[in-house]
């Protein structure tokens, strides 16, 4: 019984890998899986992609392809047209792959990403190093410039700020930056992707809100408590002058556009 379930389960597997990796290298994903340690990095060739990347052979980094690859949550709203040398903020970029997937469909772009975790970004630095026109930063993103930490504990991709011991082995200090001066310094922004696990509500109910008036779009990942709406957050970014609406790939996204002749920096 314990053979069955575990051959469906690695059928079921290799399914949702088909859907966005040649297969090949969905067969070999699986198969490393089961032979290698968690710190071998296995090179893979999502077809959207241009170019290969590496990911770690521990199930996270498989998840976190399979969500932009497959659900594509990251991408910019369909009711909008990128300029034609946009500029695009991947805040949490994770290994790169949002940023590598920006680059191979807009090639003209200027796209920059903030990743909190220094691992992620030694890996997201690797996968860029193809592409011209990406720029990983390793530092996180809060409503002003400060210290802070983060825990590594649970091995995962959703490391969020938290006020930390820093004496603690799994305890990671990190530099945070006030995102008025990362929108800011880039000008005009057409597109600003943020999943960064909860700091989204710090920025948005202690910053200075002017960053907003850089913006053309946005796509917002939002981690609420049971005590928070998504609704409350939409219609703030109502009154801030854009055209809001759930993210239909997304169960708690919210993306939000506007005419690029609205924007005065």
């Amino acid at each position: 019984m314990k053979y069955i379930q575990k051959t469906l389960a690695i059928l079921s597997r290799c399914k949702h890998l088909f859907k966005i990796l040649p297969v090949v290298d969905s067969l070999k994903l699986v198969m490393f899986s089961y032979v290698y340690s968690e710190e071998k990095e296995i090179l893979v060739s999502p077809r959207k992609l241009n170019f290969p990347i590496l990911i770690r052979n521990n199930r996270i980094d498989e998840r976190t392809l399979l969500g932009t690859f497959n659900l594509e949550y990251h991408l910019p709203p369909s009711e909008i047209q990128l300029s034609d040398k946009p500029t695009i903020l991947d805040l949490g970029a994770n290994i790169g792959s949002t940023c590598c997937h920006y680059a191979s469909l807009y090639p003209n772009a200027s796209i920059i990403g903030y990743e909190l975790d220094k691992d992620n970004a030694i890996l997201a630095l690797t996968n860029i190093s193809p592409y011209e026109n990406i720029e990983i930063k390793q530092q996180g993103v809060w409503s002003k410039n400060i210290t802070s930490t983060y825990s590594i504990k649970n091995k995962t991709n959703a490391y969020r700020v938290e006020d930390l011991d820093p004496k603690n082995e799994d305890v990671i200090t990190v530099q945070l930056v006030d995102i008025n001066e990362i929108v800011k310094s880039y000008g005009v922004v057409d597109f600003l992707k943020m999943d960064i696990e909860g700091a989204e509500i710090d920025i948005l109910s202690n910053s200075n809100h002017s960053w907003l008036d850089n913006l053309q779009s946005f796509n917002i990942e939002f981690h609420l408590n049971k005590n928070q709406s998504l609704m409350y957050y939409e219609k703030f970014f109502e009154k801030k002058g854009f055209t809001i609406s759930r993210n239909n790939r997304h169960f708690s996204s919210i993306i939000g556009y506007r005419n690029l002749n609205q924007i005065e920096v």
